[in-house]
């Protein structure tokens, strides 16, 4: 597949498409990919190694005390802050390394408080735990404030800083709102991806059926013109072998105007060799105006470059997004993210780059169609700034405006081709 081709499949529908997919997956992605996965319970982490990324789904068994907490805040523009709420706690609990993190809301504290002391009654008398805190999240490394706290608790608790080294990176168990609610929504990002994909396929196969078509049309066109050349001659001859008018060597035969070799007919635009057959003669072509390179690259890179902050921020900035890359599903899933987001924006500023117009002797040849000065009527150049930095370039006609932003001087070209002459 040509390099033309793929940017011409980018249109506004596919980036729309791949940007609402893209976001969705990546908001979810981190608890949606876990999501997909089957679940394991509590006694399983007691009997099997917590890895990160595994999906943990049920009632915790034993708990130890709680190391931190996390609270909320908001921060007013005179530097003050409001009455700060406690959002969630952090426990140790038992694992088969040793002791992994666990993150609860505010409303499971009581029931965990109770665990506790029933653990502690457990460890003594073996009477087995009542309390019923339910869990469905995720297992994910610590962030370094939360891992500095945890370390401490386990130093508290008697651990050497050789044992807690050797439990490797601490992990911890973490739980959304709703489990199902980002397995749904990363699947709708998905399937919005892939139906962008199924789209800019689809805006291949027609862009290369067109580019067909136009290069069947162009083509031919230059041998029609020297087929009507001698159509000509022959014509002249005609004149001197029958020396009357009608003769197969006269007007309107096989060496004369309108017939296979002349203008309008097989060698010529929009005959049964063109790209829309019945249409006028485009006529000679007097100026072309093609792709500006240096300026569709530039608008591609600064394109990139902003979607990806975007991503970095929607992601929560560099450590955000690590908690993605907790396993090599997660890496996967970011580089494929950041790909389809940044590197789609680019491509579909890429486009412009199968762009031309072409300015013939009676109309304008734009992306493989041609218009008649009929067509057209009156033709008007204007310039739309945006923000008083970007601007764009459009012809407007009859037909509709024709946006040339990313063409090279395109107005040069149209007054050398026709108010130059």
């Amino acid at each position: 597949m040509k390099a033309e081709r793929i940017f011409a499949g980018f249109s506004k529908g596919v980036l729309i498409l791949l940007a609402a997919g893209a976001i969705l997956a990546t908001l979810s992605g981190g608890w949606g990919i876990p999501a997909l996965k089957s679940p394991h319970d509590f006694g399983y982490l007691l009997d099997n190694p917590a890895k990160p990324g595994m999906h943990i789904q049920g009632s915790v068994l034993y708990t130890y005390d709680c190391f931190a907490s996390e609270e909320t805040y908001t921060q007013r523009s005179d530097g003050t802050r409001s009455m700060g709420k406690t959002s969630g706690f952090y426990y140790a609990i038992p694992s088969y390394d040793g002791v992994i993190g666990l993150r609860v809301s505010a409303d499971d504290y009581g029931d965990m408080e109770d665990l506790l002391d029933e653990t502690i009654t457990y460890l003594t008398d073996g009477t087995e735990p009542v309390t019923s805190v339910w869990v469905d999240g995720r297992i994910g490394k610590m962030d370094k404030s939360t891992r500095g706290l945890f370390e401490e608790y386990l130093l508290d608790m008697g651990f050497t800083r050789g044992e807690i080294a050797d439990m490797g990176d601490p992990l911890i168990i973490e739980c959304p709102a709703s489990m199902s609610q980002m397995k749904v929504m990363f699947l709708v990002g998905i399937g919005l991806i892939l139906l962008a994909v199924v789209w800019f396929v689809i805006n291949c196969i027609r862009y290369g059926r067109a580019a067909k078509r136009a290069q069947a049309a162009y083509g031919t066109a230059g041998t029609g013109y020297g087929q009507a050349d001698a159509a000509y001659s022959t014509a002249g001859t005609g004149y001197g072998q029958a020396g009357g008018y009608g003769t197969q060597a006269g007007y309107g035969q096989a060496g004369g105007y309108g017939t296979q070799a002349g203008y309008g007919q097989a060698g010529g635009y929009g005959t049964q060799a063109g790209a829309n057959a019945g249409i006028p003669a485009a006529g000679r072509k007097l100026a072309e105006a093609v792709p500006n390179k240096r300026k569709i690259w530039l608008t591609a890179v600064i394109r990139s470059l902003v979607v990806a902050l975007v991503f970095l921020a929607c992601g929560g900035g560099i450590s955000g997004l690590s908690g993605y890359a907790s396993d090599l599903s997660g890496i996967l899933f970011l580089i494929i993210m950041f790909v389809v987001i940044a590197g789609g924006t680019g491509l579909y500023t890429l486009r412009h780059l199968t762009e031309r117009m072409e300015f013939c002797e009676y109309g304008i040849c734009w992306k493989g169609r041609f218009y008649s000065f009929n067509d057209l009527g009156n033709i008007s150049w204007r310039s739309i700034s945006q923000a008083g930095f970007f601007s764009r370039d459009k012809i407007d006609t009859a037909r509709g405006s024709f946006d040339v932003t990313y063409l090279d001087r395109p107005r040069k070209a149209y007054n050398q081709a026709y108010m130059d002459q």
